[in-house]
């Protein structure tokens, strides 16, 4: 399922869970679940939204009810240093949804 920004933030919809899903140089990609229905966020292109901050996220979604927020990461240390791949599951931690100001 693909959800469109422009409807998510205008139609101000309910969202069930937010989940940021961080990777290399601060590039943030949105998983959204509404309705028990998850899909990633795009724009008005075929490209998901990629958001380079954590504020530009919360100002995004300061008007949408979300219930529950997470911020998901998954490294790749073990990689860099040569060693085989991690059998770790991605980090999940809660993400505020609140503007630091």
């Amino acid at each position: 399922m693909r959800y469109k920004l422009s409807v998510v933030v205008s139609k101000q919809v309910s969202i069930d869970l937010l989940e940021v899903q961080s990777f290399e140089s601060n590039v943030y990609l949105v998983k959204l679940t509404i309705n028990g229905v998850e899909g990633l966020l795009y724009g008005d292109t075929d490209s998901p939204v990629r958001f380079m901050s954590a504020n530009q996220i919360r100002e995004t979604f300061e008007n949408n009810a979300i219930q529950d927020a997470y911020l998901i990461h998954q490294s790749y240390y073990d990689e860099m240093i040569g060693n085989p791949p991690s059998a770790n599951e991605p980090m999940r931690i809660p993400f505020s949804m609140s503007l630091p100001y």
